[in-house]
């Protein structure tokens, strides 16, 4: 077994220097007789482990210039250049990934068996050329699983057979299907999983993996364990998505605060990450991610200090980027302040239309609601989520000329949109259910109301703003005692400005 354990980050120079920082690293031991290649072998295959494989390709090149003779750290660069379950390989990373394999095998001979096993594998994923890859990656991954059955102690042996697995199993991320468990190779990876962390459960790549793999169960527990386990590890800089995974979680389950927290976390590594290289790498794309997902969480339970410094920054990275800055105007709408909304006219963008649009129709002001509507595009065949929005803007404005026949038929098409596209962690700037109760509500239509509320509390976990829904609603409805609890629920996930029990 090659447990990971935690080691030095750097090097203690004197007895008196400070002590220096400890992260959770991966431990495989190898076949060299240098410290320095060993430590770089392992930082390198923890790059992987954090997605960070443009990062890793670099240290395992070192660990290779370390020891010329350590046919492993080929393998590594070979691994690193290629796919991952958020990137997929394309054609110039496969010719380099095949290059850095064929370097490995003429040097197997001072490798271990397993190390030789572990290189022959590889050489099958890039055998080929690049229009036979997909095959040879299906060989890849059976050699992979044989290999995890052969050395059954053996955690990174089994957590790249379980990734290797993942890669291939898109059925996995289907969120709420009405599967039990989710189905392709899930059963497989489950047994990986559960045999890594049973035998050590700080395991980086089992713990990574469990949040990836249960997000679409209906058990999290695995995922949660996981998500737990990563908040508690200390992680380098140049690892930051590790500490960013447990925000997956947390969203999942409606724990936001908690998902606010490790992206803040992330955050700062991701910060002291690109002061060191500059955000010239393939793997800075990811900050916007960390951002969007505390941004969503903060909104979700009213915090609004956090979700606007997430907003300043998504904004400022987007501005950069020439694409015009809107998440302000998604905060203000997010916490109805509706008439700054209304009055940002500067954001021209189809979602700037869209939100001004139904700014008008919360404040009742359909003519200028319809205006900001003409304006956008009506594609039926759009799946995104300008279409979810237009057709929730339509909802409103429909409810708001006293039509909720209509309301209905919009808010359905936008809520199937939202289903669709939404999933995980990733979720939606507003709620298809949030807005169509409010709507019905205006319509007096009080158990139309409750229903879609109810909707919005049994997709998205503790969300407050659903409660309140439900609370308004029953207390309409003259079931008290059932208000009192949906608006105990709101108030111990709302960290913002308490809204009135009754409407």
């Amino acid at each position: 077994m090659n447990p990971i354990i935690i080691l030095a980050a750097a090097t203690v120079i004197s007895s008196r220097a400070p002590a220096a920082p400890t992260y959770a690293m991966a431990h495989h031991a190898v076949s060299t007789s240098s410290s320095n290649a060993q430590a770089l072998f392992d930082r390198g295959l923890t790059l992987y482990y954090a997605y960070n494989g443009a990062e890793g390709v670099h240290v395992f090149q070192q660990a290779a210039a370390a020891d010329p003779k350590l046919a492993i750290a080929y393998w590594g660069q070979a691994l690193s250049y290629g796919p991952d379950i958020n990137n997929r390989i394309d054609e110039a990373h496969f010719s380099k990934a095949h290059e850095a394999i064929a370097s490995a095998t003429p040097l197997e001979g001072s490798a271990s068996p397993e190390e030789r096993a572990l290189i022959d594998a590889m050489a099958l994923r890039y055998a080929g050329d690049w229009g036979r890859h997909e095959r040879d990656e299906a060989d890849y991954r059976n050699a992979m699983n044989a290999l995890a059955a052969r050395y059954p102690t053996d955690d990174d042996v089994a957590a790249l057979a379980g990734e290797a697995d993942f890669e291939d199993s898109p059925s996995l991320w289907i969120k709420n299907s009405s599967l039990p468990e989710p189905s392709g190779y899930a059963p497989q990876i489950a047994r990986l999983l559960d045999g890594i962390v049973a035998r050590n459960p700080q395991h980086v790549m089992g713990n990574h993996l469990l949040v990836h793999v249960f997000e679409p169960s209906t058990d999290r527990s695995r995922a949660v364990l996981g998500a737990a386990r990563l908040d508690a590890m200390s992680f380098a800089p140049e690892g930051e998505h590790l500490a960013h995974m447990p925000a997956h979680t947390w969203v999942d389950v409606g724990d936001y605060a908690k998902a606010v927290a490790s992206t803040k976390r992330a955050v700062a590594l991701f910060h002291t990450y690109l002061a060191s290289v500059g955000t010239d790498v393939p793997h800075a794309g990811y900050l916007g991610h960390d951002l969007e997902v505390g941004f969503s969480a903060a909104a979700m339970m009213g915090d609004s200090e956090n979700a606007q410094l997430f907003a300043q920054e998504i904004d400022q990275n987007r501005t950069r980027s020439g694409s015009s800055a809107f998440y302000r105007l998604v905060l203000d709408a997010r916490m109805e302040n509706w008439n700054a909304v209304i009055s940002n006219s500067a954001n021209t963008s189809i979602p700037g239309h869209l939100l001004r649009a139904l700014a008008y129709a919360e404040t009742g002001d359909p003519l200028n609601a319809d205006r900001e509507v003409s304006r956008v595009p009506n594609d039926p065949s759009d799946r995104s989520q300008n279409r979810n929005m237009l057709q929730m803007v339509r909802g409103a404005v429909s409810a708001l000329h006293g039509d909720g026949t209509k309301a209905t038929v919009y808010f359905e098409e936008a809520l199937a949109v939202e289903q669709q596209s939404f999933r995980g962690e990733d979720l939606p700037m507003l709620f298809t259910s949030e807005i169509a109760g409010r709507s019905f509500m205006r319509l007096h239509d009080y158990q139309r109301a409750y229903d879609w509320y109810a909707q919005a509390a049994k997709r998205y976990p503790n969300d407050p703003r659903a409660y309140l829904g439900i609370a308004q609603c029953l207390a309409k409805l003259g079931r008290s005692p059932e208000a009192r609890a949906a608006y105990a629920a709101y108030k111990a996930h709302w960290v913002g400005p308490l809204a009135p029990e009754s409407p």
